[in-house]
């Protein structure tokens, strides 16, 4: 069976959950599971004495759900990002010349803050 290793992103927040959901399992266990994700049911099994299909029946349904949360808010979170972008075109759309003043003022801003930076810069060295 290969070894299914936890990405290091995805650790932080699978170790908090299966921490809350199975508060015997110690830091050693909780480390063994990142490394290799297929120990989480034997580490169920030893823990809290139940059978090896009943272990693997409840992480697997355990990384199930986890799995469809995280993709719920990944979906939400993108939905979120579309309609704040489709609200950002009307409004740009709308307000054109507002937006390209807005624009203007504020790429000229960023350069001369840029600019006296250059020049303190050059002037002590």
């Amino acid at each position: 069976m290969a070894r299914k290793k936890v990405p290091e992103d995805r650790w932080t927040s699978l170790k908090a959950a299966i921490s809350r959901k199975w508060t015997d399992l110690t830091d050693e266990d909780l480390t063994a599971i990142k490394d290799d994700l297929d120990i989480l049911a034997e580490r169920l099994q030893k823990r809290y004495g139940i059978s090896l299909e009943d272990a693997i029946e409840s992480a697997n349904q355990f990384l199930y759900d986890f799995r469809e949360a995280s993709l719920g808010a990944y979906r939400r979170a993108r939905t979120a990002a579309s309609q704040a972008a489709g609200t950002l075109d009307e409004v740009a759309h709308e307000y054109a010349w507002t937006a390209v003043a807005g624009a203007f003022l504020l790429g000229g801003l960023i350069g001369y803050i840029c600019g006296r930076e250059d020049r303190r810069r050059s002037y002590w060295f």
